[in-house]
């Protein structure tokens, strides 16, 4: 008869830490960077810049999300994954802090016998909790001998962080409490904080923001980011990968049984009462101009509950001077802000379509709106055979400060008129 070795058993916690202090193991091992942060504090925007920047590397990006339409995966920029050969995993429709033991250890493994990869990039769910995903590294052997969790960076929207450390008022509802509990846990473990955004903010504002994060997580490197005049952002990634930042000590004095598994987890999304909205089109392209419009009146109305929008929008976009043009338009938003990017191209794999993505407390009135209110308007399906010089006029740019071929930013709600 055929001998079968007993499996061997799972390393102890103890054990778990001791290895931690192997140098020639921590060197070995490839990096990891988990990003996290709220609902629409630029994650994936950051991501997308230490894609840009670091063109000599090759990354794999593990994308979650939480949405009805998975979307995330298509705003990583396709040019910059196609360049340098990177990998992107999506786990759409749930949080990836729930797949501690099933699909992401799997696209972990998966990942660590790629050859060639210079490090992995996780961006969790704006709801997602931190430290499932970080004991991911610790709890599975497979992953915590091949993978190196090198930090936890957490990005914060200044303006909106401002809001959720100033002092309360008669407004501030239960809402508004549970997303800070949710921001407060993402800190709490965060190796490096980025207070993104820091342009639209006050120079005193971010003076208190620093010293308010410096004492919510007193161990936390902090870096500031902000979108310079080219839409590129002022970020040194030098200081976001391969830094070795993280530390198991740390996290076990956080919290005691960090290394022993994932129990009473609770979803973020259903504690906040947050639902998601997906519509997509595949059978014509959108006119970006009367699209923009629907969405000024969907933000006027029902603003302060969209705590997150998102789109990649299949559209075509007439200038004076310039015949229709079929371009690829990005969307991001939350609440009253939004903005577009039109510089990113459709990959030769790509189906043309549009995905939009809504995420907060949306009743079923609102709904209603996002879901039958888009399809039935049918101003908004651009049709060639209307194509003249009276469609060229209604459809031409509107004058935001910024052309509608390069991209551009509206607000329409002050975050502190919703304190």
């Amino acid at each position: 008869t055929e001998f079968t070795p007993a499996p061997r058993p799972a390393a102890s916690a103890s054990q778990k830490r001791e290895a931690e202090k192997c140098q020639a193991l921590r060197s070995r091992r490839l990096p990891c960077t988990i990003m996290t942060g709220f609902l629409g504090a630029g994650k994936t925007t950051i991501l997308n810049h230490i894609l840009r920047t670091q063109t000599s590397k090759k990354f794999a990006v593990i994308e979650n999300e939480f949405g009805e339409v998975s979307i995330d995966d298509q705003l990583v920029d396709p040019s910059k994954v196609n360049r340098n050969d990177s990998e992107v995993v999506l786990m759409p429709n749930g949080c990836v802090c729930c797949r501690v033991r099933g699909d992401l250890v799997e696209a972990l493994e998966k990942l660590a016998k790629m050859p060639g990869l210079d490090g992995i990039l996780i961006e969790c769910s704006g709801l997602a909790e931190v430290a499932p995903v970080a004991q991911t590294f610790f709890i599975d052997d497979f992953v915590q001998a091949n993978l190196q969790l090198d930090a936890v960076l957490c990005v914060c929207d200044c303006k909106r962080l401002q809001a959720l450390l100033g002092p309360s008022s008669g407004a501030d509802d239960q809402g508004m409490e549970k997303e800070r509990h949710v921001v407060f846990e993402q800190l709490a473990l965060a190796d490096i904080v980025v207070l993104n955004k820091a342009n639209c903010v006050e120079a005193d504002v971010l003076t208190v923001l620093r010293r308010d994060v410096a004492g919510l997580t007193p161990s936390a490197s902090m870096l500031i980011s902000s979108r310079r005049e080219d839409s590129t952002l002022d970020l040194d990634v030098g200081r976001l990968i391969s830094v070795g930042a993280f530390s198991l000590e740390r996290a076990i004095n956080l919290d005691a049984h960090f290394t022993g598994g994932v129990s009473n987890h609770v979803h973020k999304h259903d504690q906040l009462g947050f639902r998601s909205v997906g519509v997509q089109f595949d059978e014509t392209p959108l006119d970006w101009n009367a699209f923009e419009r629907w969405l000024g009146r969907l933000i006027a109305d029902y603003g302060p509950v969209l705590c997150r929008f998102k789109a990649v929008l299949w559209c075509v976009v007439i200038a004076p001077n310039f015949p229709p043009q079929h371009q690829r338009i990005v969307v991001q938003g939350c609440y009253g802000h939004y903005e577009w990017d039109e510089s990113t191209t459709w990959s030769v794999h790509d189906r043309k379509q549009s995905r939009l993505v809504f995420i907060g407390p949306i009743d079923a009135k609102a709904e209603a709106r996002m879901r039958e209110g888009l399809r039935s308007n049918k101003s908004m399906f651009w049709r060639e055979d209307v194509v003249g010089t009276a469609a060229v006029q209604t459809s031409a740019p509107k004058a935001t400060g910024f052309s509608a071929l390069k991209g551009g930013v509206h607000d329409m709600i002050d975050f502190n008129s919703m304190m």
